[in-house]
């Protein structure tokens, strides 16, 4: 199996409530192990949810949670260092 898609749900990472953004963090872990366990190389996920209104995003939780999210995903890339079709 080569990627998986994440499911897009209402969670959002960057939400600036950070125990709403830590929860979805939680959940795109799970989603994580779940590939890795299927053996696909590649998770396809969206954040910055057009759900949210401005005042509810926060890049700083955006970008400290997918850093977390990089971090616990081993071998992953980088944000951006895949092709624009690829992300």
């Amino acid at each position: 199996m080569g990627s998986l898609h994440a499911p897009y749900t209402d969670l959002e990472i960057g939400h600036r409530d950070r125990e709403y953004a830590a929860a979805a963090l939680r959940i795109l872990r799970e989603d994580v192990d779940a590939t890795a366990e299927l053996g696909a190389h590649l998770l396809n996920l969206h954040v910055g949810s057009h759900a949210l209104k401005p005042e509810e995003r926060s890049w700083e939780n955006l970008m400290r949670n997918l850093s977390a999210l990089m971090e616990y995903a081993p071998g992953a890339s980088p944000p951006g260092s895949l092709p624009p079709t690829c992300t």
